[in-house]
């Protein structure tokens, strides 16, 4: 946890394991890493899905198996209990060396699928975290918070940039060369600005329709319909595809109950 710096902190001093999911999932930009995670619920399950399209590079096998290894033994040592994960997928073939993920991971992960995700019942969210302590925790995330807004202190281009896309997406969906050629810059270029900022294009136009689809949802004369066109989506189901990507429910789902 110590190599997390202040976020791991913040996550020992969680006050359960879902908790210090959440905290991981605020803070984790404070780490560097490109690697966030989504949590969602499937019937009596959670699922955490490790999210890997932000990155500008095909992450290796290895870098994927320690992620999945560290958010086990993670959830583990800080609960001090065993967790049965019911089902792991990983979205790289099956290496020779495929028999010993059982011994680390406690399941035999099913390999080539779709997502990166860990199953596991729900009732694990709510494991105490052994030996957290309130007054600390509350002062490790003002730390934790502190170091998030100096990175997002020095995002200047980032912030043009997202106003140049938030003018954009009244009539399109601009592409990553539509806004290199308009900040007069290579496309390689405006990546490279953007991962000096701690972000990539990709991430930062995903982050500003899931904004303002969460301001849409608010707004009870817009349909869902409506919201799939206002953000440049090719159809309804790809919204919301996208939506539960973002949030883990379904459009519908958060305007009955996480609009409230």
């Amino acid at each position: 946890m110590a190599d997390l710096g202040v976020l791991g902190y913040t996550m020992v001093h969680s006050g359960t394991i879902g908790e210090c999911i959440h905290a991981y999932q605020r803070y984790y930009a404070t780490v560097c890493s490109g690697y966030d995670i989504r949590l969602s619920r499937q019937g009596s399950e959670a699922v955490l899905t490790l999210s890997l399209e932000e990155l500008s590079y095909p992450p290796s096998r290895h870098c994927v198996d320690d992620m999945v290894s560290s958010l086990v033994h993670i959830m583990i040592r800080l609960s001090g209990r065993a967790i049965e994960f019911s089902r792991i997928t990983l979205m790289h073939p099956e290496p020779d060396s495929g028999d010993e993920y059982r011994k680390v991971l406690g399941v035999q992960p099913e390999f080539n699928k779709e997502h990166t995700s860990l199953y596991f019942p729900q009732k694990v969210l709510e494991y105490p975290v052994l030996y957290a302590d309130v007054r600390l925790a509350g002062w490790f995330e003002e730390r934790t918070s502190d170091v998030l807004l100096k990175l997002k202190a020095g995002r200047h281009f980032t912030d043009e940039l997202t106003r140049w896309i938030m003018e954009q997406l009244r009539v399109s969906l601009p592409s990553i060369s539509d806004a290199a050629a308009y900040f007069h810059m290579s496309t390689r270029t405006l990546q490279a600005k953007l991962q000096q900022e701690n972000t990539t294009y990709t991430r930062l136009l995903n982050d500003i329709r899931k904004e303002l689809a969460l301001r849409y949802l608010k707004e009870p004369e817009q349909s869902i319909a409506d919201i799939a066109y206002l953000l440049h989506f090719s159809e309804d189901s790809a919204f919301q595809h996208a939506f539960k990507k973002w949030t883990g429910l379904a459009p519908g789902q958060y305007r009955t109950i996480g609009a409230k």
